[in-house]
């Protein structure tokens, strides 16, 4: 199989950025397929951006590269790194925008002299380093070639998991809002358990978790599992009128 590289920036389409990351993935790995998740992320929203990659990741094959770079503060000391998830890598800077969490994920710190043609270049990590090391990652190099092992903690930007308490026999997830896509559907940081699911709060969606939007009828709110792995809250035909950060409850009886 062909060497995959995925990206997702903030860069959009109306200059050539993205033109010339897939040129440094071609230079380095000229039988590569590349492929775009998004170049729509709003400038600097790092939240979205790590959202974006969670959900590619995994649909990914084994062996493809997943680019993330949405990048504020490019050209600063902060690092410059890629992970191993389930045979996947994750290639980007160190500000919380990939979705690595704690001990799951082996880190590395990448070998910039690998890659850079033009160690001058400070303000296009993305094509002089990032795209590069991603290429040469998903057509086989060993990690230990492309960087040094890193056990420095990696934040990310997406709230960790609701967690679920139990209280008889009812848990309780208290969760937020992690972000809103563009039907206004607002995905929560809340993911599901086995059982009866009900979503406790936010009122005006409250009620049973349902399988699809066309069980409430329009303009009706309602919880479901979406297609991120998370509960979502929702308006049939509509938007939700939330926004990040706020506050989400959900029940579950099993």
């Amino acid at each position: 199989m062909a060497a995959l590289v995925a990206f997702v920036t903030d860069f959009g389409l109306a200059d050539s950025y993205v033109m010339e990351m897939r040129a440094a993935v071609l230079a380095r790995v000229p039988s590569a397929r590349v492929l775009d998740v998004t170049h729509e992320v709003a400038p600097f929203d790092r939240v979205h951006a790590a959202l974006m990659a969670e959900r590619a990741l995994w649909v990914l094959p084994r062996g493809a590269a997943l680019v993330v770079v949405v990048d504020p503060g490019v050209g600063t000391r902060r690092r410059r790194i890629f992970a191993e998830r389930d045979g996947r890598w994750l290639v980007g800077p160190d500000n919380g925008v990939l979705p690595i969490r704690g001990d799951r994920d082996r880190v590395w710190t990448l070998r910039e002299e690998l890659v850079v043609a033009d160690p001058s270049v400070t303000t296009f990590d993305g094509r002089e380093r990032f795209a590069p090391i991603a290429a040469l990652l998903a057509a086989g190099l060993h990690p230990d070639l492309a960087g040094s092992r890193d056990e420095a903690e990696v934040d990310c930007v997406l709230p960790s998991d609701a967690e679920w308490h139990k209280k008889g026999r009812v848990y309780t997830a208290k969760g937020e809002v992690i972000t809103v896509d563009r039907y206004g559907n607002a995905i929560t940081s809340v993911r599901p358990i086995e059982g009866e699911l009900r979503i406790a709060a936010p009122a005006r969606f409250a009620g049973p978790v349902r399988a699809a939007y066309g069980e409430v009828a329009r303009g009706e709110g309602l919880g479901l599992v979406g297609s991120s792995g998370r509960i979502e809250l929702c308006v049939r035909e509509g938007s939700s009128g939330l926004k990040p950060g706020d506050a989400v409850e959900v029940t579950c009886e099993g």
